[in-house]
């Protein structure tokens, strides 16, 4: 109980931290655009400083997009009932995001494997859940799976042909 705590605390200052790095970006992306509004165009040296300003736009407003959609994800999680299908894809996201963040050390550490072991069992309960509706496409790429399946269709097939074979059915048309 006290892990799961932890871990909506970490969630709503990561937000406020979010809500006042995007301010500051929001500042500094106005600036840049000023900035290279006011520059003068004319030789080659102006275009590549013109060129750079591009690059930093384009670099912050990318982040800015990132801080965006971690906003988003939050105030979703909130407004989801606990225990939806939507509230389990929003907290499903938001822990991947946290846990792909961490350092080799801190995903090897007890919150880590914590934090693993419960992104499998929202995995686990929002594949079960998103089963019984018929969406399977959280099973796509799951090989294991479908080579199972196969493996036991063709065994059903091999032993329907040899019982064939056996009572003489060689040439027909459904063996063939």
């Amino acid at each position: 109980m006290e892990e799961n705590s932890k871990i909506l605390i970490d969630v709503e200052l990561k937000a406020t931290e979010a809500l006042k790095t995007m301010g500051e970006l929001q500042i500094k992306l106005a600036k840049l655009k000023q900035e290279k509004d006011d520059y003068k165009k004319g030789t080659e040296a102006d275009i590549d400083v013109i060129n750079t300003y591009n690059q930093n736009i384009e670099a912050t407003e990318s982040v800015l997009q990132s801080y965006t959609k971690e906003v988003k994800q939050n105030i979703q999680a909130q407004i989801n009932q606990k225990g939806s299908i939507n509230q389990m894809k929003s907290e499903l996201s938001q822990m991947t995001a946290t846990y792909n963040n961490l350092t080799q050390a801190e995903r090897e550490s007890a919150t880590g494997q914590g934090m693993k072991q419960h992104i499998k069992e929202l995995t686990d309960n929002l594949t079960n859940a998103e089963k019984e509706l018929g969406n399977f496409h959280r099973q796509v790429g799951n090989y294991e799976l479908a080579s199972k399946s196969l493996k036991g269709e063709l065994r059903q097939l091999t032993q329907q042909m040899a019982e064939m074979r056996l009572k003489g059915e060689k040439n027909s048309q459904e063996y063939q």
